[in-house]
């Protein structure tokens, strides 16, 4: 497989049955299917900051994070790098690698102690000869698409209050928990893992948040954001683009 093996270790199945059919895509598939993936897969395990694959590695493998947090990244020639988007738990990475025998776009890296469930490409056409689990993963692909169409807007035509606006109603909207002062969120990424998914600096990031602190936009606690106004965080979301 592509999936490197520095830092991971390979285990025999040994993951309960139930951690799969808590992913997300799996949940509510027939039982023939999900004991196949229980019975077939291979259990991986990742240390923090841990390589799973590079770019242009061959697709041959599908994986379920079953815990932890892997970031997609692109590098530039100058060393800089930008997060395509980051994979928490009930995520699938390498789906595309289904239908097409090409090569990964992005370099997979945990961002946190990992452990995914993965199986190789012997095992795909069990799984594409089941319609209901195709049609979830045409689905996942189609979100996919849309995500990456948001960022090249969001990099390309908007300023980095602006993007930083839409990175925190996405999050309050996948993670947000309502609290009688505002909208709680989880902001437990590092600053420069959020700016590189801003395709920013670290330092201009922490300028915006202290802005927004000082100015009661948010309120800012270990690991975790308040939002008092969402009404206020999304007019600047959709301010003018610019520089």
């Amino acid at each position: 497989m592509a999936l490197s093996g520095k830092g991971m270790e390979g285990e025999a199945p040994s993951v309960r049955a139930d951690r799969l059919e808590r992913v997300p895509l799996l949940t509510g598939l027939p039982e023939a299917l999900l004991a196949y993936i229980h019975a077939h897969g291979i259990c991986w395990h990742a240390g923090q900051e841990r390589v799973l694959y590079v770019q242009h590695d061959q697709e041959d493998f599908i994986a379920f994070v079953l815990e932890g947090c892997v970031q997609h990244v692109l590098h530039g020639s100058d060393g800089r790098e930008i997060i395509v988007t980051v994979s928490g738990e009930g995520d699938v990475l390498g789906e595309a690698g289904l239908f097409d025998a090409q090569r990964h776009s992005a370099t997979a890296r945990a961002l946190e102690n990992t452990t995914l469930w993965l199986l190789s490409r012997r095992h795909f056409p069990v799984l594409l000869s089941h319609p209901p689990f195709v049609l979830r993963i045409q689905h996942l692909m189609c979100r996919r698409m849309r995500e990456v169409v948001g960022l090249v807007e969001s990099v390309c035509l908007h300023r980095l209050e602006s993007r930083l606006a839409r990175y925190l109603l996405d999050e309050a909207e996948r993670h947000g928990r309502l609290e009688s002062e505002g909208i709680l969120i989880p902001f437990k990424h590092s600053q420069s893992t959020v700016a590189s998914m801003l395709n920013a600096s670290r330092p201009k990031l922490n300028a915006q948040l202290q802005s927004w602190s000082r100015s009661g936009l948010i309120l800012r606690g270990q690991h975790v954001l308040l939002i008092p106004d969402l009404e206020r965080l999304r007019r600047i979301a959709v301010k003018d683009s610019g520089a």
